[in-house]
């Protein structure tokens, strides 16, 4: 309750934020929306809400639910030998928010997940991925965003379905390994550890 006002003001300056994205060019538009959503599945905020709230569609739609995807499989990546199976296949189905602690106490955690957003955001524009305001805020969880591409790609077709396994699963899961590697071994920034979450 007393964090309510503060939420609320916070979440309707980012859905104005977002709808004035939407006015530039498709790929910028894309790369922000979808480091945007990836930000936003690890705060307080509704990705969902968001979504439906702006009206968010079409491309700027398979964009965020991308972002979110991103931040699930690239938490569950790079923090991979730092947690249990349960909780590694809990964020990688659908519940990065598990993760928000982490990235409160330490902000760092998400430049490999924002990386990794910002190049699937290109290649969602690339493969003309489509969403709706229903399915931007969800990612992978249900799958729900790589079949709604499918359907609005023209059905369930072999080249439709190898686009959206492609884009939402290949890409972010490929990019997710490159990146723990670049961030954790290469140029370390970040920690395998700094992903631990703790489960009560």
């Amino acid at each position: 309750m007393l964090t309510l006002p503060y939420v609320q003001m916070i979440t309707g300056a980012v859905a104005v934020l977002i709808s004035n994205l939407l006015d530039l060019q498709p790929m910028i538009m894309s790369i922000l929306v979808s480091m945007i959503f990836a930000m936003m599945i690890v705060s307080p905020l509704s990705t969902v809400g968001i979504a439906l709230a702006v009206n968010l569609s079409g491309v700027g739609s398979a964009a965020a639910n991308v972002g979110i995807t991103a931040a699930a499989f690239g938490l569950a990546i790079t923090g991979w030998k730092a947690n249990e199976l349960g909780t590694k296949i809990a964020i990688m189905a659908g519940s990065p928010k598990m993760a928000m602690p982490n990235v409160l106490k330490n902000p760092k955690t998400m430049i490999p997940i924002l990386a990794n957003a910002a190049l699937s955001a290109i290649v969602i524009v690339l493969l003309n991925q489509q969403g709706t305001p229903m399915s931007a805020g969800f990612g992978i969880s249900g799958l729900i965003g790589p079949i709604n591409a499918i359907n609005l790609a023209g059905g369930w077709t072999i080249g439709n379905i190898v686009n959206a396994v492609i884009a939402f699963m290949v890409v972010p899961i490929g990019l997710a390994i490159v990146f723990r590697k670049v961030f954790t071994e290469i140029k370390p920034v970040v920690e395998v550890e700094d992903y631990r979450i703790q489960v009560q």
